[in-house]
């Protein structure tokens, strides 16, 4: 199977940088001679964007569609994530692109009931490719790809640290968690687990952790693999722990990372493995994590799961500290002392 172009590779990974984006699928076709009777069929043509074939009355002489199609996480990174890529989009339309975003929202009952779950967006972008040529079409998605990366580059700190929404007081994060606001229903676990304004009640976290953790809250899914380590609103079950710290870090979660790399160097819910433990403190580590760094200092300072070295082990004790975790000033002065 051949592999798709670079440009199309290029805008993919773009895009999937956004945490917030689940899925993106880059397309390209042709829409010369596509007339407006077949724009009225149902299936391949449903998805097109209609209102602007069927203005040229069709497709014109030599157009090509490029389409990035997306499905963003239900949570507050896809809701982040939608929002940049809509503002880029404009831009980009502002500064002369043919270009455009829209939903692709299936109907609200079909298969059960879908509305709330279902919606995909599709950024399209018009071009011409004079005889078929697809050469000049790929040199759009280049462009398209490189505007992103640029904006993302120069967005990156507020794309990192975007606006919550805002609940003043536990009877509005509340009714923000049964609107499945996903960041409220966390929020709520963690004041019913830690006795933040409210009583504490184990159980009622759980649920909410739960009702979160379904709609993909890395968070949410990182305090399940904590009450069923701990035993606390449910009953101790490693196994469970492990799975949750596993979706959390697969979500992109360092301190889910670094769970799981714990999780492998004891065995609990998982047959023991340091060399996969070392794996997922590197992971962890590599996000720039003080604990996974220290936690992957002492694998090198021991040679757990790896090969010993005290160059790399002092290497990551060090960054670890400039990460803000002083508790690795000690392993630093005892691998010097070791090295001397």
């Amino acid at each position: 199977m051949n592999s798709p172009p670079e440009p199309v590779q290029r805008l993919t990974r773009a895009i999937e940088s956004l945490a917030g984006v689940r899925e993106v699928e880059v397309g390209l076709r042709v829409l010369e001679e596509l007339d407006l009777r077949e724009l009225s069929l149902p299936g391949e043509f449903g998805d097109l964007p209609h209102a602007a074939i069927r203005r040229t009355k069709g497709g014109l002489k030599d157009e090509f569609l490029v389409s990035a199609r997306l499905r963003f996480k239900q949570d507050h990174t896809g809701w982040v994530a939608l929002e940049f890529l809509a503002w880029w989009v404009r831009d980009l339309s502002r500064s002369g692109k043919v270009v455009q975003m829209r939903a692709l929202g299936l109907p609200p009952v079909a298969f059960g009931t879908q509305l709330g779950r279902s919606l995909k967006c599709e950024i399209e972008l018009f071009a011409m490719g004079p005889d078929g040529d697809r050469e000049p079409i790929l040199a759009k998605v280049d462009e398209l790809a490189e505007s992103l990366e640029q904006n993302l580059e120069d967005y990156a700190k507020a794309i990192a640290n975007p606006t919550q929404a805002e609940f003043n007081d536990i009877e509005s994060l509340k009714r923000g968690a049964e609107n499945d606001d996903t960041n409220a229903q966390f929020e709520l676990g963690r004041c019913y687990m830690s006795a933040d304004g409210v009583e504490k009640k184990p159980r009622t976290a759980v649920k909410w952790f739960e009702r979160s953790a379904k709609w993909g809250h890395p968070e949410a899914m990182l305090h399940l693999g904590f009450a069923y380590e701990d035993g606390e609103g449910v009953d101790q079950d490693y196994k469970q722990a492990f799975h949750w710290f596993m979706k959390s870090a697969e979500a992109g979660l360092p301190l889910g990372m670094c769970c799981v790399g714990a999780a492998y160097e004891k065995g609990n819910g998982v047959s023991q493995s340091l060399a996969k433990a070392a794996e997922w403190y590197r992971r962890g580590a590599d996000e720039d994590h003080a604990p996974s760094q220290a936690e992957l200092g002492e694998c090198y300072e021991l040679g757990k799961g790896v090969k010993k070295d005290l160059k790399k082990a002092l290497h990551w004790y060090e960054t670890a500290l400039e990460n803000g975790l002083e508790d690795a000033q000690p392993a630093i002065d005892r691998v010097k002392k070791a090295m001397r």
